[in-house]
This record gives C-alpha cells, sequence and structure tokens, in this order.
C-alpha cells in the first residue's frame, strides 16, 4: 500500500502540475525564508555560547538611582571592584578587567595602520574566556610588560609568514610593545571583539589611578565556582559600592556573558549589540510566512477534494480505514514538503550570500558538522507536513462512500467556509506585514529627517592619538587657510553620542539631598559654530575671555530646567569642585539615540585631548576637493601621523544600523509572503474558473459582457481580502505601536498607512484573479458548454 500512495501521490502532481507547482513552489519559498531566518536567529542566540566556562561567567554591572526616581543602567564598575570581589566572596574563583583602546597608530618597519579594535585586560583573560593562543602562554602572555597578543589576521598583517613571538610592535611613535603571544581570530558571536590586547596594567604606567570607587572606567567580569549560587551572588554583590563609598546611590549587579548580546541597555556598553524583541519579531515573520504556504496547500488541495472523491470511495469499499487515507494524505503532504525542502535548501544556497550581506553576518549553512541543525530541519519538515496535510486528510477521510460513489460529492458550505477563512488569514497575515514594513520605513524616514539640534552633513571627524592631539593648533591655522575649510574644532566626544556624566554637580538653590545626574562633554572653542547648534541665551566660549578655560559652562535647556532656571545664564555652577558660571543656553540637541529623551547636558572648555575628536566643518560646493584640503592641512601639520577621516552623518547612520537591516529584512521577506499568498489565489481562481466552466458559458450566451464575468469571479475574492483588511489593521496598530514606544521620539502611525495597505492588497488580489478570470471571461462558449 505504501508504494501505491507514493505512485498515485506522484501520478496526481503530473496530472495536476499547475496546482502542483503552486503547492510546491509556495512551500519551498515559505521554507527558504524560514532556514534563514532560523540561521540568523540562531547566530544571535549562540554570542558568546563558545566560551567552555560560559555558564559561570558574568559581568558586573551598574544600576544608579536619581532624583525623582530615575533609574540609570550603567555597564561600567569601578577600577577596585574586581580584586574587591574575588579577595572577599569565596564563590568568585577569578576576575578580569577589560577596557578599550580607542585607537593607536601601529609602526612596524614600512608598515604603518591605526588599529581600533584593542582591548586592555587582566591577564585572566585567557583562563576564564575560551579565545585559544596559537603561539605562546596563555598563563603568561599578559604578564610581561609592555607586551601585545596578536590576532592571527593582524599577526600575519605586520609579520606575513614570520614568527611574530618576541618582535617589536612601536607604538604612537613612542611606545614598544613586544608580542607575547597570537591567539585565533576572535569569533564572530563575541561580544568582546578585538584584533589586539594588552596588559591593564599599562595603565598604571601611564599615570592612570585604577584604586579610585567614584569613577567608572571599565568593565568587570567574574568567574564563580561551579556550584555557586548565582542569586546569593547577586545579592552579596548589591552594596559593594556603597560599602566602599559613602553616599552611593549605585547598586550592583551580575549579568550572565551569554544575555550580554540580546538582553542589554546599559549606558557606556560595548558596541555591536542584538535585541531580543528582533528574535521574536523575525521568528513570528518566519512563522507567517510558512503559514501562509501551508495555507496554499490546504487551500487548493480542499478545493480539489471533488476530484479526488471517487478514489476516497473506493478504497473505502475495497476495505480501507479512515485512518488508512488520513495517513496517505498526511503522506502526501509530507512528500510535497519534502521536494519542497529540497528546493528551499537550493534556494537558501543560492540566496545565502545576498542574505548574509542584508543582514550583517556571515551566516554559513554545514548539515553535515552541524547534526542538530539538521535534526530542526528535519523536525520542521514533519511539523510543516503535518500542519499543511492536516485537514486535507481529515476532510477527504471523511467521506461516505456510497454518496461519494453516485457522484453526490460537491463543495459543501464547511468546506467553502473554511476555505474563505483561511483565505481571510492568510492575508490578514501579509496585511500586517506590509503595514509593519511601512511603519518601519516611517521610523526610519523621521529619524534620517529629524531635526537634531545640530546639522550633521558635510562634517568631518577623526579621532586623536596619544600624541597627535598636540598638533591641532597647528593644522587649525593651516585648514582656516582654505577656502573650502568653514570650521574646526574639538570635543572629547561625538555629538552622536555622549555619555560621560556625573552627579557632583552644584548650583544655587539645589536641594542638597536631591542626586542628580549631567552628562558632560568638553570643547574647542568654536565646537558650537562648526557643528551650528543654537544658543538661546548668553554667549559662547570666546578666546576673549580668558577665564573661560577654567570658569565657563554652557548647559542645554534640559539642564536649565532641571535646575528650575528660567534664565540661569550669569548663575553660578560647579562641577567636581570646580566653581564657575553659566555663560550660555544651547538649545537641546539629541546627543544619544532618539531612543531616549533629551537630559541634561553641561558642556566646559578643554584643549585637544587624546583620544578625542578633530571636528571640521566643510563647505558643499566641491566635497572630494574639501576632503582633500583637510587631508594636506592635516600632513603639512603632522607628516608623522596617518590621517584618517569620516563623516558624522555616516557614524550617525551606523547608530540606527539594526533598523535599517531590521526594514530591508521586513521589506524582502513582507515581498515574498505577499508572492506566496498571491501563488495561492491564483490557483484558488483557476480552479474557481475551472468549476464554473459551463456556468461561463452559458452567462455569455445570454450576453454577459467579458466585464460582468471578471466582476463575477473576482468580487468574492475582492471581498475576502476587505475582509482580511479589517482583521489585521487592529493587531498591526497594536504591535507596531508598541515597537514604537522604544523610541522616545517616533513618527505617528497614519490612517493613511492603512488606507494605502487596503488598497494595495486589493490591487494585488485584483491583478492576480484578473488574470484567469479574463482567459475565462474571453474563452468560446461553445468549448465551455462541451466542458466536463
Amino acid at each position: 500500500m505504501l508504494r501505491n500512495y507514493i505512485k498515485t501521490t506522484f501520478r496526481n502532481m503530473k496530472k495536476h502540475k499547475g496546482y502542483s507547482f503552486i503547492n510546491i513552489a509556495g512551500l519551498a519559498i515559505g521554507v527558504a525564508c524560514c532556514i534563514l531566518i532560523l540561521l540568523w536567529v540562531r547566530d544571535e542566540l549562540s554570542f558568546d555560547g563558545f566560551n567552555e566556562k560560559a555558564d559561570r561567567l558574568y559581568r558586573v554591572v551598574e544600576m544608579q538611582y536619581y532624583a525623582g526616581g530615575a533609574e540609570f543602567p550603567v555597564a561600567v564598575t569601578p577600577g577596585p571592584l574586581a580584586q574587591a570581589l574575588k579577595d572577599e566572596l569565596p564563590e568568585v574563583l577569578e576576575v578580569m578587567r577589560w577596557t578599550a583602546v580607542p585607537r593607536f597608530l601601529v609602526r612596524r618597519g614600512e608598515r604603518v595602520f591605526y588599529e581600533e579594535n584593542i582591548g586592555m585586560a587582566d591577564p585572566s583573560l585567557f583562563s576564564m574566556f575560551s579565545y585559544p593562543l596559537i603561539k605562546g602562554d596563555p598563563q603568561t602572555a599578559l604578564t610581561k610588560l609592555p607586551s601585545i597578543v596578536l590576532s592571527e589576521s593582524m599577526a600575519e598583517k605586520y609579520f606575513g609568514e614570520n614568527d611574530p613571538i618576541g618582535e617589536v610592535l612601536r607604538i604612537e611613535n613612542q611606545f614598544n610593545l613586544t608580542v607575547t603571544g597570537v591567539m585565533e581570530d576572535v569569533p564572530g558571536n563575541s561580544h568582546l571583539q578585538f584584533d589586539c590586547v594588552v596588559p591593564f596594567k599599562l595603565q598604571e604606567m601611564g599615570g592612570r589611578r585604577l584604586d579610585q570607587w567614584g569613577n567608572n572606567s571599565f568593565y568587570t567580569y567574574v568567574e564563580l565556582a561551579e556550584n555557586a549560587d548565582a542569586g546569593a551572588v547577586d545579592e552579596k554583590v548589591r552594596d559593594y559600592i556603597k560599602k566602599n563609598n559613602q553616599g552611593s546611590n549605585t547598586t550592583l549587579h551580575l549579568q550572565l556573558v551569554r544575555d550580554i548580546h540580546l538582553h542589554s541597555d546599559f549606558t557606556a556598553d560595548v558596541p555591536g549589540h542584538g535585541d531580543i524583541k528582533y528574535i521574536y519579531i523575525f521568528s513570528l515573520v518566519a512563522i507567517f510566512v510558512l503559514l501562509i504556504a501551508c495555507i496554499n496547500f490546504m487551500n487548493l488541495t480542499t478545493a480539489r477534494s471533488s476530484n479526488r472523491a471517487r478514489e476516497v470511495g473506493m478504497r473505502k469499499v475495497t476495505g480501507a480505514q479512515r485512518i488508512d487515507i488520513i495517513w496517505q494524505f498526511l503522506g502526501e503532504a509530507l512528500l510535497f514538503v519534502l521536494t519542497a525542502f529540497v528546493l528551499a535548501l537550493g534556494l537558501v544556497l543560492l540566496l545565502l550570500p545576498a542574505f548574509s550581506n542584508l543582514s550583517g553576518k556571515s551566516l554559513t549553512i554545514n548539515l553535515a558538522d552541524n547534526l542538530d541543525l539538521l535534526v530542526l530541519l528535519v523536525g520542521m519538515a514533519v511539523v510543516t507536513g503535518m500542519v499543511s496535510g492536516s485537514y486535507p486528510a481529515l476532510f477527504l477521510s471523511s467521506f461516505q462512500p456510497v454518496k461519494v460513489l453516485k457522484g453526490g460529492i460537491r463543495s459543501g458550505p464547511r468546506s467553502t467556509f473554511f476555505r474563505r477563512v483561511l483565505v481571510v488569514l492568510q492575508f490578514s497575515l501579509s496585511i500586517f506585514l506590509v503595514i509593519a514594513t511601512v511603519v518601519i520605513h516611517s521610523q526610519l524616514e523621521y529619524i534620517r529627517n529629524k531635526k537634531l539640534g545640530y546639522v550633521k552633513e558635510q562634517v568631518l571627524y577623526s579621532r586623536f592619538g596619544v600624541n597627535s592631539a598636540r598638533f591641532f593648533e597647528a593644522f587649525q591655522r593651516e585648514a582656516l587657510s582654505r577656502p573650502g575649510i568653514l570650521g574646526v574644532s574639538t570635543t572629547d566626544q561625538l555629538p552622536t553620542y555622549m555619555v560621560n556624566s556625573s552627579s557632583s554637580v552644584n548650583w544655587p538653590g539645589k536641594d542638597p539631598n536631591d542626586t542628580i545626574l549631567f552628562h558632560n562633554n568638553g570643547v574647542g572653542y568654536d565646537f558650537l559654530d562648526v557643528m551650528q547648534m543654537r544658543l538661546i541665551e548668553g554667549r559662547n566660549f570666546s578666546r576673549e575671555f580668558p577665564t573661560d578655560a577654567k570658569e565657563a559652562y554652557i548647559v542645554n535647556q534640559a539642564a536649565a530646567k532641571v535646575m528650575g532656571e528660567s534664565s540661569p545664564v550669569g548663575k553660578s555652577f560647579s562641577q567636581w569642585g570646580n566653581q564657575g558660571k553659566i555663560i550660555g543656553v544651547v538649545e537641546d540637541f539629541h546627543f544619544k539615540s532618539l531612543n531616549t529623551q533629551v537630559e541634561p547636558l553641561v558642556l566646559r572648555l578643554t584643549p585637544a585631548e587624546p583620544y578625542g575628536y578633530l571636528m571640521v566643518r566643510i563647505g558643499a560646493a566641491d566635497i572630494a576637493a574639501n576632503v582633500r584640503a583637510v587631508e594636506e592641512a592635516w600632513r603639512k601639520a603632522a607628516p608623522q601621523f596617518p590621517f584618517e577621516t569620516r563623516f558624522l552623518d555616516d557614524e550617525f547612520d551606523s547608530m540606527y544600523r539594526a533598523e535599517q537591516r531590521m526594514g530591508k529584512l521586513f521589506n524582502a521577506f513582507t515581498s515574498l509572503a505577499i508572492f506566496i499568498a498571491c501563488l495561492g489565489l491564483l490557483g484558488l481562481a483557476s480552479f474557481m474558473a475551472e468549476q464554473r466552466t459551463k456556468e461561463i458559458g452559458i452567462r455569455k450566451v445570454l450576453g454577459a459582457s467579458a466585464g460582468n464575468i471578471v466582476l463575477l469571479l473576482s468580487r468574492e475574492f475582492l471581498l475576502l481580502v476587505g475582509i482580511a483588511n479589517v482583521v489585521a489593521w487592529p493587531a498591526a496598530y497594536y504591535f507596531m505601536r508598541r515597537w514604537l514606544e522604544n523610541y522616545a521620539y517616533h513618527a505617528d502611525i497614519s490612517v493613511l498607512i492603512f488606507a494605502a495597505s487596503a488598497v494595495l492588497a486589493l490591487v494585488i488580489a485584483l491583478l492576480t484573479v484578473s488574470y484567469q478570470s479574463l482567459k475565462a471571461a474571453t474563452a468560446d462558449p461553445v468549448e465551455s458548454l462541451r466542458y466536463e
């Protein structure tokens, strides 16, 4: 019987090629989308799982509390915390401090490059985390001073095929670091990304104090004992800063390292995080697309049930039980799905490079080395086959042999109603995805066009190194002598992301019991002019006032509001005990993502600092020539230091790269979902026209026009699509409203979005159905009346 079932299945595939193609193509595209999303989700969930001690590695994070109940989560902690935890808590086996060096100029003979992916870590890095060394001793690689451990790629970059151990790299034309190890390249699914690492103690050698409990600058990691209770340790570390820094408003908490990539919302965190919300969103998209494909199969199979009725009747008469019929049609569904899976894997291999580029990941599919993925795909195939074949199997197996063999089977009201429900569900899912795509696109456009309080276009920036900052004034004089360069200044932090903050602020009238957080930034004299920021009141920093260098502050409107001052200019203000006065109020500008409200900010005047930024505004007339002029001015002022510039608007765009990728992925998957739904609609329209062939012929003989016939065959589908809009709108509004709430500043969900989605769905449905309707409407009525 099994052989007979398989033979029957392939015979039906061959006999009804069009319907078989629609079923298999829809399933193949749906499964391919599912597999691609599965690969992406699997990669996101795998972050830091490669570490052998992943379940025992935690990062210590802070929660700071301020006046009015404001909470401020911070990823960095004080320098002495790590050793204190190791010394006082027996559950803590090992600790590590980590920080990133913004930029090094690295020289090896004639090879000179700026390196930016540089870590500074305690020697325990290689015992806690699984970053294997190819050369060198992991126990001592970071204990020797001064030393550096290179990634395999960086070692090849500077030393080629030669052994780099014991060789020297010159840093910033000043320091010599000896290579003590070569490690494997850091995996792409590590939350720490670095090309080389140097000993943490080099900070002390550089004169930086690491014993201050009030200075949060470093990431602190702990390795717990195998039998340690993380919850109990979390309770023990909670008040550690308060014990060592009286008056602190900060509590500490443990964060599992494997949770950092998807579950972090901390200030001053490592870059490149994902978001668990996107995992949920794209998992739903995968389910939607696959469900739409399954609905196609169910619809077409049940619609064509009358063509299989006699077969079912004969099998029952010859002794088949209902369970046998159910297994037969479930088996057919599984064969369709298996065929679709083979085609889907081919599509995945074809589309994977483009999808990897779109998602920003290096995704691969190697079933031979990933048995868990193979098992998951097989399970997905079985579930898909069972879902798509369940209703057709139950429906067809319910036929009564007597009625079937007498020719009494027609599409009854129950099956017709169920098909209509499936069409409504199918297009509801598609319309939901269309609305979501449009809302995401409108939010990205809102971000792109939002007035930020400064003009980001035509602004170049470059990060200073340890020694290159001292050439700023020479560069400024040279640059401003060139006509295409409009302004030059410096800033400690880019205006797109200012996170340095302190509650050590005071002013007359401030409640001494209130702890209020002010963000702060050091800038050069012409920073406001270069960024084209608007002063609401007062004046800018000026060289005509020598006291500005030590006593002048400019605050934003949010700071003035917190201070309770409608006109704070001239008022006393102190930060970190440095007494001064407010000389100006700058209009609020967005110095963080639009996810957050504009917070209090104070600007102070500082000279060009190592690892700070050079900011240059250029004219818009000939951008390429003006960029060359900036580079030439730098080469003349500081020829010993290479010069690399970037545009500030590119930095701004990179802040929303995750949203941009999500938008592009949504566009792609929504288009495929609509295509799959249209395939099913085309199949149903073809079947309906076939079923009503004689009726169409009679209507034409009686004088019906082609337009009347098209309307007759189209109106039911258009009505169903209209109902699908009504079903999809509330759900889409609710979920997209929730998504927009992640942004403190966001676009509105316009009623036009829903109207446009309705028109689009109706037009697509009409175009899909019209082809088959026109074909039936223009057929020769004589041939139609001969149709059996």
